[in-house]
């Protein structure tokens, strides 16, 4: 009985010592085995990242704005809010260059636009032929293949001198008006009878009620790259006969002229704003609506397809209405929308 309750005593404890060495060969789990290799989750594994080499960012489509030394900073500043709009438009890029180097037009240029006196047009778009330019300025250029134009101080050279005739005819005192036209072209021609018909439009026979009893209006001439002397001539002759107002026609003013007649008290009108000292005698400009037939072109500007000169409506700019008040300035309208719309011939034909 007693060697059988020993037994079980040796048993139990046996069994004990067993488990206690069993639990010290088991590690917790995450405890590292020294010697033996443990298999790691694939999802704890370190797995190599590759970045993709950025492909070179193609730059957006260009339009240069060539103004040489000499431009019209007036023009130039409104070609630059234009086209600063259009190119924002369709996302292209927009440069204001004074000259073109070596190899300065390459395939991502969209367009080229030239401001006067730009020397060597012909030769620049010869040069670039699948290049689209846009000329602004030239009176007496043609448009070609890959350029087209538009004159930036006038469209109908009648139209604007017929205009110009008219208003000054109404805001002066015994229409004692006369114009300063181009010799020796077609436009200064068209101008000179444009303005004539313009003035006798509003007065009729416009006889001066007291002396001196000259024939008004006046008109003289000057070749368009004049000297200073031939300015002064042709000033003196209107000055003289007691002229008041005077409408410079395109390519016959200067500011040395300007500043002439300022001194001797007349007033001006004309197809670009003078300068500032001068203003207070500057009537209205009159002038082709750049933005406008811009805009209503640009799609063509942009196909490539062969260019055309770019006709556009004038419009009445930078009016003084201390000389040109808001009555007679209705009263002006009246005309001008007839005239735009054909209802008043000028009396020149195109």
């Amino acid at each position: 009985m007693k060697s059988n309750h020993g037994k079980i005593v040796l048993l139990f404890l046996f069994l004990c010592i067993s488990s206690i060495f069993i639990g010290c060969n088991n590690n917790p789990p995450g405890a590292e085995t020294e010697g033996i290799p443990t298999e790691t989750s694939s999802e704890l594994q370190p797995t190599a990242t590759f970045s993709p080499i950025p492909s070179p960012t193609a730059e957006p489509p260009l339009v240069i704005l060539l103004a040489p030394v000499g431009s019209d900073k007036t023009i130039l500043e409104e070609m630059q809010a234009i086209f600063g709009d259009l190119t924002a438009r369709e996302g292209f890029r927009l440069e204001t260059r004074k000259e073109i180097i070596e190899g300065g037009i390459n395939e991502n240029v969209e367009l080229v636009v030239i401001l006067s006196p730009y020397q060597d047009i012909l030769g620049l778009i010869s040069k670039y032929p699948e290049t689209i330019f846009l000329a602004i300025g030239f009176p007496d250029l043609e448009a070609s293949n890959n350029m087209f134009v538009i004159n930036s101080s006038g469209g109908r050279p009648d139209q604007q001198a017929f205009l110009a005739g008219y208003i000054a005819a109404v805001i002066t005192p015994d229409w004692r008006v006369g114009i300063i036209s181009q010799s020796n072209s077609d436009e200064g021609q068209a101008a000179t009878q444009g303005f004539s018909n313009g003035v006798f439009f509003y007065c009729g026979l416009c006889r001066p009620a007291y002396p001196p009893y000259n024939q008004y209006p006046m008109t003289v001439e000057l070749p368009l790259s004049s000297s200073q002397d031939q300015q002064i001539a042709v000033a003196d002759a209107l000055i003289n006969s007691a002229v008041e107002t005077v409408y410079i026609a395109p390519g016959t003013g200067s500011s040395e002229l300007f500043e002439y007649f300022v001194d001797h008290g007349i007033k001006l009108i004309g197809a670009e704003l003078p300068p500032l000292p001068i203003q207070d005698h500057w009537i209205v400009t009159i002038r082709t609506d750049l933005k406008d037939t811009l805009e209503q072109n640009w799609e063509n500007l942009l196909s490539g397809q062969s260019g055309y000169n770019l006709g556009s409506p004038l419009v009445l700019m930078d009016i003084n209405e201390s000389l040109f008040s808001p009555g007679k300035q209705e009263y002006v309208n009246r005309l001008f929308e007839d005239l735009l719309n054909g209802f008043i011939d000028t009396g020149v034909s195109p």
